[in-house]
């Protein structure tokens, strides 16, 4: 079955299907959409739960102090005034996010075949993305971040964040 293509002005996770090795790790934050100058659509703009925009030093001390836990980022979420959650990656934390954009027709429901190996080379934590049309893997490694618009496929390791949905893709780990 597809999930919605549309994407809500506020995008709930499914919280029960985090993992909690990740919800236990001080990495979380919110974000909101944002329409930027020139964009033909919002983007989805980090924050740190006690305020502030994230920008700057991705992993510096200051960075990591002021992210926090999944269980503050809820209930910060929870008052109102969020589009969504996401996990920020960090320098040292042994783990890789890999985006896969465009994969899923928003139509049918089908997902490419391409999508469909790497969801199963990777076996682990997968979602999908908050339009539906794609999907976001988290993984235990190191690589160097990559990104190509052209394949739509982005790799993060050390830094950026990923969105989260909770949407758990069927059949990966927990």
């Amino acid at each position: 079955m597809a999930e919605p293509t549309e994407t809500p002005a506020v995008i709930t996770p499914e919280w029960d299907n985090i993992p909690a090795s990740l919800a236990v790790r001080q990495q979380w934050l919110l974000w909101k959409f944002e329409r930027k100058e020139g964009q033909p659509k919002p983007g989805k703009i980090p924050y740190y739960v006690r305020g502030g925009r994230r920008t700057g030093g991705q992993g510096s001390d200051s960075d990591r102090e002021r992210l926090a836990t999944l269980e503050v980022v809820r209930r910060a979420f929870e008052r109102g005034g969020w589009s969504g959650v996401g996990f920020a990656f960090l320098p040292g934390d042994g783990l890789i996010g890999i985006d896969v954009d465009g994969a899923i027709d928003p139509e049918t429901g089908e997902v490419t075949d391409r999508l469909q190996r790497i969801v199963g080379a990777c076996a682990s934590f997968t979602e999908y993305s908050p339009s539906g049309k794609g999907a976001h893997i988290i993984v235990a490694g190191h690589t160097t971040t990559n990104k190509s618009n052209d394949i739509g496929l982005e790799v993060f390791c050390e830094r950026q964040f990923f969105t989260v949905t909770g949407r758990r893709w069927p059949g990966t780990p927990e």
